[in-house]
């Protein structure tokens, strides 16, 4: 019976895990924020290059050839206000999808840390544990499946194995 409150220890987070685990768990939403901040990167490059090149034309109607002028002219309120207002959108975007893809990857990814925890239970010897996720989280379907299956080892094997 000494086996049960070892196997309760075991169940609970290390400070390792408190701080490691949620890294690993937005790797995916690292990835994906990088492809959005890639494409938006040639999105504003594209926003700037074509301002430019309509003030350029701006520039050949009204024959100004001075180069002062031309950055004056081109890098105007105008620009500014737009540039704001694209900048203020992305940081907009970013929040939103940071948010959302750490809000649904936390639902896969918590299940797993669970699930892997409640494995390495199972392979030790200790049937009598079963896998616990929370309610909104996916894979419930995976985790009645492992408590079942825990459940018929339990009633082959007993509590815990006599490996310990």
């Amino acid at each position: 019976m000494p086996e049960a409150p070892i196997a309760a220890k075991k169940n609970k987070r290390s400070l390792r895990s408190l701080l490691i685990e949620p890294f690993a768990q937005i790797r995916f939403g690292l990835y994906m924020i990088g492809c959005a901040l890639s494409f938006m990167v040639l999105i504003i490059g594209f926003f700037f290059y074509s301002f430019y090149k309509q003030y350029e034309q701006v520039m050949e109607i009204f024959h100004i050839v001075d180069p002062e002028v031309k950055w004056d002219m081109i890098l105007n309120d105008v620009f500014y206000a737009n540039s704001y207002i694209l900048l203020g959108m992305l940081a907009s975007f970013f929040s939103v999808f940071f948010w959302i893809v750490f809000r649904e990857t936390h639902k896969y990814y918590g299940p797993l840390v669970s699930i892997k925890r409640f494995l390495n239970e199972l392979k030790q010897g200790h049937y009598q544990n079963r896998a616990r996720i929370r309610k909104n989280d996916e894979l419930q379907a995976l985790v009645v499946e492992l408590n079942s299956l825990a459940e018929i080892l339990e009633k082959k094997h007993g509590g815990s194995s006599p490996r310990t």
